[in-house]
């Protein structure tokens, strides 16, 4: 999807908020990683529909559906939520060859 059309899809989370343009991708970004790492995790292993319920409720999806449809084209980008900060989707599977999304906060300060 691409660098650009990720941040526009992740900016949707500070919908309402005002801010700048450009700040409202990080912003998004921050409410998406808080929703899904919490205020200090670091790694996190969701389902898809897991990942569909977060997408929706932060506002990024306007439904679940939506959300199942967005969740792999997050998968290999990375997401900006602070300076020297962001989030990495990664797809994965487990045992049983169920795909899951893992997501990881990198702080490079």
């Amino acid at each position: 999807m691409g660098q650009n059309g990720i941040a526009n899809i992740i900016a949707r989370a500070a919908r309402g908020k005002l801010l700048a343009e450009n700040e409202k991708q990080a912003e998004g970004g921050r409410i998406l990683k808080r929703r899904i790492l919490g205020l200090c995790g670091l790694q996190s292993i969701k389902t898809l529909d897991e990942m569909a319920r977060i997408l929706y409720d932060t506002g990024i999806a306007s439904s679940v559906k939506e959300g199942r449809e967005i969740t792999p084209l997050l998968m290999g980008e990375r997401v900006s939520y602070a300076c020297g900060k962001e989030i990495v989707f990664e797809e994965v599977n487990d045992g049983n060859s169920n795909t899951k999304y893992r997501i990881t906060a990198y702080n490079y300060e």
